[in-house]
């Protein structure tokens, strides 16, 4: 194996597990990752050796460095590759009631917890350190960009605005469909309002000739009384004069 990298023990703090030192479970992980991912992941794990108050860190990967600039994209791709494929597993160990998978989920997450890995890369392979409190916020999940298609010129030279023409077809329908002018409807309103006027003057008309032929009737009767019974016209005053000169007397 080739030693690639090296930590003072003086620079960050040491994570644990189940009272022992993170770093001292890297077999149990090395397995696991080999048995249940492999493929190109199952050298994943760089191994730590302790020695006095250094860490040296091996793996199988010639010409690793810690991803930069240059070779981040790649080599956060590959992480969080992996992290999926991790992340299927422990879902699968979630589902196990029993106490050794709870354990294993605790341990995995603490080795890879994003935060803690530094990640290492020729360009072809990734390696990753753990173990130690690095805090690393730069091991973001990278953002799949949907490639924007252009719009494309027509032979015109003008650009397609297929929401545009939508919307002139469908009006230019209606229009075809209705095909009726404006103004005539207005004249139309205009002639319904003469006639409606036409009505109530014609109405109220009617109501005046009611009354005035109602007191045409009335006098007609009056004359055809005097004519009939003149006599007791002339009796009926002939009564009230005799009243009058009773009461004067």
């Amino acid at each position: 194996m080739n030693l690639f990298y090296q930590i003072s023990t003086d620079q960050y703090v040491p994570l644990s597990h189940d009272n022992s030192y993170l770093f001292a479970h890297y077999d149990r992980v090395h397995n696991f990752i080999k048995s249940r991912l492999g493929g190109n992941f199952k050298n994943i794990l760089a191994k730590p050796i302790k020695r006095n108050y250094d860490v040296e860190w091996f793996s199988i990967f010639d010409n690793l460095q810690l991803e930069n600039a240059a070779s981040r994209q790649f080599a956060l791709q590959e992480y969080w590759s992996f992290r999926a494929l991790l992340d299927k597993e422990l879902e699968a160990l979630s589902g196990n009631p029993d106490s050794d998978a709870k354990n294993w989920i605790e341990l995995l997450r603490k080795v890879f917890n994003q935060e803690d890995n530094l990640i290492f890369t020729n360009g072809k392979d990734i390696c990753i350190i753990w173990g130690w409190k690095f805090e690393n916020n730069d091991n973001h999940r990278p953002v799949l960009r949907e490639s924007i298609k252009p719009i494309e010129p027509t032979s015109e030279g003008i650009f397609n605005e297929p929401q545009d023409i939508a919307i002139e077809t469908e009006d230019t329908a209606i229009d075809k469909e209705v095909n009726l002018p404006i103004e005539p409807l207005e004249e139309e309103a205009e002639e319904e309002l003469v006639e409606e006027e036409n009505v109530v003057i014609q109405e109220e008309d009617n109501d005046l000739f009611d009354v005035e032929k109602e007191k045409l009737g009335f006098l007609e009767f009056l004359k055809e009384f005097a004519a009939k019974y003149w006599w007791l016209l002339v009796i009926i005053l002939a009564i009230i004069a005799l009243i009058y000169l009773i009461k004067t007397f």
